[in-house]
């Protein structure tokens, strides 16, 4: 049991949109909880379906903010633990045109409400916190994902301008350049993006993606909440130097040449390059950033996801591939969906998924976890009966 003193308390941006309510219900639902002791979740719409079921969320507190309202955001950064960004989009219509490709314009993409929140964490000195992004959303070009790889892009800078400090007491005083607790944690396709076609695999049995037979490596947020709550307690409540055993997923992202390498053998060579990864804001080694990949354990394929829906559930589901547009209008007429967010998952399959940027499992997860991460298997298991026909 955890002593209660040292819970945290997270301000949660962003939790109006489905992104940032799966977030929260994900960190309610999964292990992470036991760290939290309150959730403090921002919502720029107070009237959307995601905002309401928020007010049903155990130990939620729900404020309203936007980049013309911070009041209660500055107080809430002020009073938090740890701040958590989840990107808002803007509808690009309205929205690209004001970039002439020079290279101011590009940070022009960062949202208002966003920048509100960076804002919001300068001004009240907020040393710890993490954005939601997805994985490889620097090699996308679509106008939304664009969104999300410039806010990372001014996350760190917020982050280096908020530096006051070196965390000098637990042995990493040589790594000056390095922000207490800034990290990018860059996400593999989310299963709780299937609650957007709930009702098609619950009536028609069938899981309908835009996808032929290309591999992806689903995740659960069950995992990416308790791994990232993991990395927040561990960085706010380091172990004693006299405690030999390091927590899991102490070492992650942790500047090379110290508890790393010999808590994960090897990492040194890795290929995910978290440690010192570049998000294209910097000048040079010193101000490259914690970008740390959470995936599934496995890739699968559509028919293989059905697979395992089938088995957990223990009712045949289909697997039908969908086009592209067909999707975008599906998620357009359900209206669960801003146009921002539908014309984003749009883009997350079409430049991300289908090209197989979304097909390497990375241990980054696993190391935060100290387990295998639980996968689709478990999100079936776990909300399947959401997903099961009525009749």
């Amino acid at each position: 049991t955890m002593n209660p003193d040292t819970k945290i308390t997270l301000c949660v941006t962003g939790c109006d949109d489905w992104l940032g309510y799966a977030f929260v219900a994900g960190l309610n639902n999964g292990a992470g909880r036991q760290h939290v002791r309150r959730i403090y979740a921002g919502v720029i719409d107070e009237n959307r379906q995601y905002t309401q079921w928020l007010k049903d969320e155990p130990n939620v507190e729900v404020f309203s903010y936007d980049e013309n309202r911070t009041d209660k955001l500055d107080h809430y950064c002020k009073e938090a633990d740890a701040v958590v960004i989840v990107p808002t989009l803007i509808h690009h219509e309205q929205h690209l045109g004001d970039g002439d490709g020079d290279q101011d314009s590009r940070h022009k993409d960062v949202p208002p409400s966003v920048r509100a929140v960076l804002e919001s964490m300068r001004q009240n000195h907020v040393h710890c916190a993490s954005l939601v992004s997805y994985v490889n959303v620097d090699q996308a070009k679509g106008p939304h994902l664009a969104q999300i790889a410039a806010t990372e892009r001014a996350f760190v800078k917020c982050m280096k301008s908020t530096r006051k400090f070196t965390v000098g007491d637990i042995g990493f005083a040589e790594g000056g350049h390095y922000v207490g607790c800034g990290q990018i944690i860059r996400a593999s396709l989310p299963m709780e993006h299937l609650y957007l076609f709930q009702d098609v695999i619950r009536d028609d049995q069938a899981i309908t993606l835009p996808v032929t037979d290309q591999e992806f490596v689903p995740v659960t947020m069950m995992d990416v909440t308790e791994g990232l709550v993991n990395l927040i307690y561990r960085n706010l409540h380091p172990p004693s130097h006299h405690n030999e055993a390091l927590p899991p997923g102490w070492a992650l992202g942790q500047p090379t040449g110290h508890q790393s390498a010999a808590t994960f053998p090897g990492y040194e060579t890795g290929s995910t390059g978290f440690r010192h990864a570049d998000c294209g804001c910097g000048d040079g080694d010193k101000d490259k950033h914690r970008i740390i990949n959470f995936t599934g354990p496995k890739s699968l394929t559509g028919s293989r996801l059905a697979e395992e829906a089938s088995h957990a559930l223990g009712i045949h589901y289909d697997f039908r591939v969908i086009k592209l547009d067909d999707m975008r209008n599906y998620l357009m007429q359900k209206g669960l969906l801003r146009d921002a967010e539908a014309a984003c998952l749009v883009e997350l399959y079409e430049e991300l998924v289908i090209p197989g940027r979304m097909a390497k499992v990375i241990p980054d997860l696993q190391h935060a976890l100290d387990r295998k991460p639980s996968g689709a298997a478990a999100f079936w298991k776990f909300n399947g009966n959401d997903f099961k026909p009525k009749h």
